[in-house]
């Protein structure tokens, strides 16, 4: 495009999607020739996509119902975790469940408190079986190469008991 043309198409581009109500906010972006304009609004599952021409016609509209399978299964659960699926209530929701899971991570950690011995950190003894330590061993050592901020939460674990068990004397 010379600039000229450029600015006066990207006008008309910008009036042809003011006309299509897209879920704001609206990117508008040139492609080649044509002009992509996409929604990008936080609900995925109302986000569509338009290539349209320098002339402001419409070529190739896509909604999300035309994506691939996957990609749907990925922009309910996005919608959903972000509390943008289902407006108020998906965020009550969502509060509800984060608040359910810190009250039992606060419940774990004071019956944990209560049932320690004193004087020692409270870990469990050691299974008189190798064969299930070696098995959950090379469970978490998979895991953690396929989940990284598991197996680098795993290694804090590790790091953190040895020196632990440095400080305990039993």
């Amino acid at each position: 495009f010379p600039e000229g043309d450029l600015l006066s198409s990207l006008d008309t581009v910008v009036k042809t999607a003011s006309a299509l109500s897209l879920p704001a906010p609206v990117i508008i972006t040139p492609s080649g020739s044509l002009w992509t304009v996409r929604s990008d609004t936080q609900n995925r599952p109302l986000r569509e996509s338009v290539t349209v021409t320098p002339d402001g016609h419409v070529v190739k509209p896509e909604t999300f119902a035309e994506k691939g399978l996957m990609d749907r299964i990925i922009g309910y659960g996005v919608a959903a975790h972000e509390g943008q699926l289902f407006g108020k209530m998906n965020q009550a929701i969502n509060l509800l469940v984060a608040m359910g899971l810190l009250m039992m991570s606060s419940a774990a950690t004071v019956l944990w408190l209560k049932r320690k011995p004193a004087g020692s950190l409270g870990a469990p003894p050691a299974l008189p079986s190798q064969k299930y330590g070696m098995v959950g061993m090379t469970t978490l050592v998979i895991l953690g190469l396929l989940l990284p901020e598991l197996g680098a939460a795993l290694l804090v674990l590790v790091l953190a008991n040895r020196m632990f068990a440095r400080l305990d004397p039993t």
